[in-house]
């Protein structure tokens, strides 16, 4: 008889352990020195055994009937006579025959190993522990009775010297392992945690590693010599070396080269260059390709990768990027790009979490820009970042500004952590101005008017799209000739990717008006800045979109360039009342002032050190989600899954809609998608094209945002909403009292 292990695509049990196999072997050619490092010292002798072990067994509890007749009649095969017997998940039934595999290893490494087969798919392991009844039965009324027959492909294959399968094992799989246990803990991680990555690579028929980028500190070197940077200027190829096995952080100013820092510091490791939204992470992709000039060993992973090298590669190229994202999504490529939110869920300890820890764990992480998420993501991040080092794993952070009590935490948690000194440009490029009124005032109106006469070019930044809207709207009315443009997040994709093309063309003009995904997802420059006022950090990274592109020691000595308007939308609901309340302090002490880059760093740490934050909301925000993360560490299951983590880590549940007038125009093109991806003999590419056409007609917004009333289904689609709020290609969905004011 053959015994599957997958339909899609069809593969048999003994192939699907080979592949697997092959896996491990590529794991270990390429990392195998540095996994072993991360694994405590007394389990070393048995890891890769131990290993090589759960990956031929995992799968064993697969030969019951009920599973291969799920496969047979998606097949269109005969079905096989089934037993009257409990369904139980196979991982719970694998570890019944590997008795005679494990005699003679220590207790607790039989412990991880049982655990790690039993528990690889997530399911409600504890309702089984309690009702063994059915497992003990499914064991003896049918895997007893049929296993020789049905596993002698495999036994003959990997020389298996299984048991009679028995239902003896139920003291090794409680408790479950935890952090608590220490040494334990840090066997099991890496050995569940490359399980997962094995297994879903070989499902994948993918490779579980590719080969490191040959000489990377080389081509960085030669990288910077193409941009016409001496070699004697290149600081941080020494500095780098000599940290190479620490944990660093590095606080520098824009445009110092802290990249090329954290790219020669990363050696030949394997890495992931994390930042905080798609369009960063995009850019960064494509800096890294060119750097490297290694198209192939650079991974893009974000929730719309696929979506992003559709609108870019050419068509022939298509086939194989679907497939570098496809490797990045299982953690394959030797360096990848990627958004927080695709790896520091793993903290919420949803079901299989461990495959992200075990990866860290023998790899290099960058972080750039942590000052651009909110404390609760960034405690997340810091909470990740310490939980990997104690693993072995070494994270880089660089980033503009540093929160003081970011760094304390760090200081505190994390051995091995080297702060370098900061280093800052000399440069003097902004001079501030603070004004009373409201930018949508009549003297704010007449200022952007005024400004864009003398410069030809002038950002503002407002704190909510509506108020962007509104602002918009008022300028159209009280100059209807001016060249504006508005761009923010209420946009479809197709106008925004557009939008965001416009913005970053250095030849642009006009007054463009945004929000605060101008501070770290555009690398724009611009003369003059008007921007409602909001956190000093916020500030600063809205103030870095002024004379960007500059060299680092020109001193401006102009009028002020940096409006910032006092009476703002989202003052307690986007920015913290009380730390804005202290932004406006710090800020009149510079007025008028060309401001230094440290001065900047100055100015945050004056707000954002422990004494300063202590008894205000964003201070509380923070310490709350470190508590509720540390009671995570040894009792998880607030998340039981990795989308519940991913919107537990975003803090809100976005939903994705069409607006009912853009479905009505673009209907005929949605229905051929909606088609395609019901027909089961297109092809991936049609289907992933076909998804593309969705998103560009989609934006995703704040399910809490939006009454239910104004909801309805699209069909064939339970995750894509059409939503009965008009829109226009130049101002995006139009806000109403439907939609909430903090939008």
């Amino acid at each position: 008889m053959v015994v599957y292990a997958r339909s899609r695509p069809l593969e048999t049990l003994a192939d699907h352990i080979g592949r697997l196999l092959e896996g491990l072997r590529e794991m270990r050619t390429a990392y195998g020195e540095a996994i072993l490092r991360r694994v405590p010292e007394a389990y070393r002798p048995l890891f890769w055994e131990a290993l090589e072990l759960i990956v031929k067994c995992h799968d064993l509890g697969k030969i019951t009937s009920h599973f291969q007749n799920l496969i047979r009649r998606s097949i269109g095969e005969p079905r096989i006579p089934e037993p009257d017997v409990p369904r139980v998940p196979h991982g719970l039934l694998s570890p019944a025959f590997i008795q005679p595999l494990v005699e003679g290893m220590p207790e607790e490494i039989q412990r991880a190993i049982y655990q790690a087969i039993a528990f690889h798919h997530p399911c409600r392991a504890d309702d089984y522990i309690y009702r063994w009844r059915e497992v003990r039965e499914a064991i003896e009324e049918e895997l007893a009775l049929v296993w020789e027959e049905r596993l002698s492909d495999v036994i003959s294959k990997f020389s298996l010297d299984l048991g009679v399968p028995k239902p003896n094992y139920r003291w090794l799989l409680t408790p479950p392992i935890s952090p608590r246990e220490g040494d334990l803990y840090r066997l099991y991680v890496p050995i569940k945690g490359l399980l997962h990555r094995l297994d879903h690579s070989a499902s994948a028929h993918l490779p579980a590693e590719e080969k490191p980028i040959p000489d990377p500190a080389d081509r960085i070197t030669n990288y910077l010599l193409g941009k016409g940077i001496p070699e004697e200027s290149i600081w941080q190829r020494e500095l780098a070396s000599e940290l190479s096995s620490r944990n660093v952080v590095l606080i520098a100013s824009t445009g110092i080269g802290k990249t090329e820092f954290a790219l020669y510091w990363l050696g030949e490791g394997k890495g992931f260059y994390v930042l905080p939204v798609r369009t960063s992470v995009n850019a960064m992709f494509d800096r890294l390709r060119e750097t490297f000039r290694a198209k192939d060993r650079v991974g893009l992973l974000h929730s719309d990768s696929y979506f992003y090298l559709l609108s870019r590669e050419r068509s022939e190229e298509l086939l194989l990027s679907v497939r570098r994202v496809d490797e990045a999504r299982q953690l394959s490529m030797p360096l990848t790009v990627s958004t927080a939110d695709q790896l520091f869920p793993a903290v919420f300890k949803y079901g299989g979490y461990e495959k992200i820890y075990a990866t860290l764990a023998y790899s290099k992480v960058i972080v750039d820009e942590i000052q651009s998420y909110d404390p609760e993501i960034t405690a997340a991040i810091l909470k990740g970042l310490a939980e990997i080092a104690e693993m072995g794993g070494l994270f880089c952070i660089v980033t503009a500004t540093l929160p003081g009590i970011y760094r304390e935490y760090l200081e505190e948690k994390v051995q091995n952590l080297k702060v370098l000194p900061p280093r800052y440009h000399r440069a003097r490029k902004h001079k501030v101005k603070i004004e009373g009124a409201p930018i949508d005032s009549e003297e704010g109106l007449s200022r952007i008017v005024k400004l864009q006469d003398e410069y030809g070019k002038v950002l503002v930044i407002v704190n909510t799209v509506r108020k962007a809207q509104a602002l918009y709207r008022k300028l159209r009315e009280f100059k209807p000739d001016l060249p504006l443009s508005l761009l923010h997040s209420g946009f479809i994709y197709r106008d925004r990717r557009c939008k965001e093309a416009q913005i970053l063309d250095r030849n642009a003009r006009g007054i463009w008006i945004t929000t605060q995904l101008a501070e770290v997802s555009l690398n724009i420059d611009f003369p003059v800045l008007l921007t409602e006022i909001a956190t000093v950090d916020s500030l600063i990274q809205r103030m870095g979109r002024v004379l960007r592109f500059i060299e680092p020691d020109f001193a401006y000595d102009g009028p002020p360039n940096v409006f910032i308007y006092e009476e703002a939308s989202g003052i307690g609901t986007v920015y913290d009342e009380e730390i804005v309340q202290k932004t406006r302090e710090v800020l009149r002490e510079v007025e008028g002032i060309p401001l230094e880059e440290e001065r900047k760093a100055e100015l945050i740490e004056r707000i954002f050190n422990p004494s300063s934050l202590e008894g205000t909301r964003y201070y509380m925000r923070f310490r709350k989600s470190l508590k509720l993360l540390e009671l995570l560490e040894n009792n998880p299951g607030l998340a039981e899954t990795k989308g519940e983590a991913q919107r537990l880590f975003r803090r809100m549940s976005n939903i994705t809609v069409i607006p009912a007038v853009v479905y009505e125009q673009h209907r005929d093109e949605i229905e051929r998608a909606l088609d395609a991806l019901e027909d089961k003999k297109a092809d991936r590419l049609t289907k992933i094209r076909a998804l593309f056409t969705l998103r560009e007609f989609s934006v995703s917004i704040p399910a809490s945002k939006v009454k239910k009333e104004d909801l309805g289904n699209i069909p064939r689609r339970e995750d894509l909403f059409l939503v009965e709020i008009g829109y226009d290609p130049q101002i995006g969905l139009e806000l109403s009292t439907r939609i909430g004011d903090d939008f």
